[in-house]
């Protein structure tokens, strides 16, 4: 997870405030569930980030460059 975050940290310092201002749709997507839960089990909230972003085509820098496109 440690590796993950660096990762992250790494990539968001880099981006520009257009971009971070991106990533405001891509974190409320993150926080939202799936699917409606119950009881949420501890990790749960972190295996489905390492799973959106595991999905992710590229790196982060690059999905927002083209999420950014595509809007315009």
């Amino acid at each position: 997870m440690n590796t993950l975050r660096n990762h992250m940290l790494h990539e968001v310092t880099q981006l520009d405030i257009k971009s971070l201002m991106a990533l405001q749709s891509m974190m409320a997507a993150l926080k939202k569930p799936a699917s409606p839960v119950v009881v949420q089990k501890r990790g749960a909230a972190a295996a489905h980030c390492r799973r959106v972003l595991g999905n992710m085509k590229g790196n982060l820098s690059e999905t927002i460059m083209e999420e950014r496109a595509e809007r315009l």
